[in-house]
């Protein structure tokens, strides 16, 4: 368990065996983190830990952000669509814009 009670998971990298002793290397998993996808390019797209959309440059932000969780993952909208917000906050409905990003899959955080 860690600090807070919770049960903590492990992914074990290395087992050894030195003269009948198992050592074990090993890195707790701390969390999930979304991956977000173009599909016009099929490229990964970065977002911020705000869910600001960054441009292929990853300097130039797009103007819409990725609707995140309080556990830093992406929500969706009630059809189960991903959640885009406007610069304004506002939940967009423009399909060309919905349909340009897509959830990527996910990767454990170490």
């Amino acid at each position: 368990t860690n600090d807070q009670g919770e049960l903590s998971s492990y992914t074990v990298d290395t087992v050894q065996n030195i003269d009948g002793e198992l050592y074990v290397n090993a890195y707790e998993i701390t969390g999930i983190v979304d991956a977000l996808v173009d599909t016009e390019s099929e490229e990964y797209v970065l977002y911020d830990a705000d869910g600001f959309i960054y441009e292929s440059d990853g300097e130039t932000q797009t103007g819409y952000r990725v609707a995140l969780g309080s556990d830093g993952r992406f929500t969706y909208n009630d059809d189960g669509t991903l959640k885009i917000l406007d610069g304004d906050n506002e939940v967009v409905t423009d399909e060309a814009i919905l349909e340009k990003y897509s959830v990527g899959g996910s990767a454990f955080t170490y």
